[in-house]
């Protein structure tokens, strides 16, 4: 699951090296990002809409899936896997960059635009109107991320979380235990 900017492209490299090695990757994105639609209103939302989604992809035979979530993602990823888990599939799940603590520095507006500027050099054609919808949906993730209490509670998928040695502040990934 991708961070706040609301596109799995940021994972399209990895993707390539993973389907090399024949594991199949989904991706997912905000609603919202691709046309002029209402943005998902909480976590669990998102997480809600991306396991019916997944319920669609695949089939009942293939019920053992690995979740990833980067930054705001990792709480998405999290809150599917309970979701799946309920419905009857066995996780694992990767965190990337994400401690459980939700402290943000990255609300100012110019954090913003550099967010939108990053996915404009990702994506192949980008119009001004894809550009407002993106800084638009960028500030609303913001606002449902900043105003999120993780719930912590018992899943049985095996966590493995991630963080970047380069990383400009301390996530704790060690909270998520």
């Amino acid at each position: 699951i991708h961070p706040i900017l609301g596109t799995s492209i940021v994972f399209h490299p990895l993707a390539s090296i993973l389907e090399e090695q024949g594991i199949n990757c989904l991706g997912f994105q905000y609603k919202g990002f691709d046309r002029d639609e209402p943005f998902h209103k909480s976590i669990e939302d998102m997480a809600s809409s991306f396991c019916e989604s997944i319920q669609e992809m695949i089939t009942d035979t293939e019920k053992n899936l690995t979740i990833m979530g980067y930054s705001m993602g990792a709480f998405v990823a999290y809150a599917l896997v309970k979701e799946l888990e309920n419905k009857g599939y066995r996780c694992k799940l990767i965190l990337l960059d994400r401690g459980i603590s939700n402290s943000l520095d990255s609300g100012s507006e110019q954090h913003q635009q550099l967010l939108v500027q990053h996915l404009k050099g990702a994506a192949l054609s980008f119009t001004p109107e894809m550009e407002a919808r993106a800084l638009a949906l960028v500030k609303h993730n913001l606002a449902i991320q900043q105003h999120y209490t993780l719930q912590p509670s018992a899943i049985r998928a095996s966590i493995l979380a991630l963080e970047a040695q380069q990383a400009n502040r301390k996530v704790s990934m060690k909270a998520w235990k």
